[in-house]
C-alpha cells in the first residue's frame, strides 16, 4: 500500500519509490507527517527526499533474501524537522567515503545523490548524520531548526 507524509510534492516522490521497489519486495514503513506550511521548499524536498529514497530502494536491491526494509519516520515539530530513513544494506556502510565515489559502472553520472542531500542540509543550516545498526541496517539522519 502507497504511504502520505501529507505534502503532495514528497508523496510523489514516495509513491515512486515505493512502486520502483516493489520489484525487490521491500516492506515499507513511514511514520509522521509534513505540514504544509514547512520551511523548506518543494525543490528542496524534492531533492532531498529523491536522492534518500533512490539511495535507499538501490540498497535493498542488492540485499539477498527477503530481508529487504526501509523506514522512514517524520518528526514536524514546530521549529524542528527530523527526517530519518534505515534501510536493509548487505554489508555495512563506508561512512567516511559517503558522497565521495560511487558503487556504479558510470562514475561520470553518478555519486550526486549524498552530495545534493548535503548541500540541501547545508542551505538550511541542518545536521547529518550517518550509522550502521545492527542487523545489517543503514541509518541517516537529517535535522533541521528553523530559527
Amino acid at each position: 500500500h502507497i504511504s502520505s507524509v501529507n505534502h503532495a510534492v514528497v508523496d510523489a516522490v514516495l509513491m515512486q519509490a515505493q512502486l520502483q521497489g516493489e520489484k525487490y519486495e521491500i516492506n515499507w514503513s513511514v511514520e509522521g507527517t509534513l505540514s504544509e506550511s514547512i520551511f523548506i521548499t518543494d525543490f528542496d524536498l524534492c531533492t532531498m527526499f529523491s536522492n534518500l529514497l533512490s539511495n535507499a530502494v538501490e540498497a535493498c536491491a542488492k540485499v539477498q533474501g527477503r530481508n529487504r526494509q526501509i523506514r522512514l519516520e517524520i518528526r514536524d515539530m514546530q521549529d524542528i524537522l527530523i527526517i530519518e530513513l534505515e534501510n536493509s544494506v548487505d554489508e555495512p556502510v563506508d561512512i567516511p567515503v559517503i558522497g565521495e565515489m560511487t558503487t556504479k559502472k558510470d562514475k561520470e553520472n553518478h555519486g550526486y545523490g549524498v552530495r545534493n542531500i548535503q548541500e540541501t542540509v547545508r542551505k538550511y543550516g541542518g545536521k547529518m548524520e550517518f550509522e550502521n545498526r545492527e542487523g545489517n541496517c543503514f541509518r541517516i539522519r537529517l535535522r533541521f531548526e528553523n530559527l
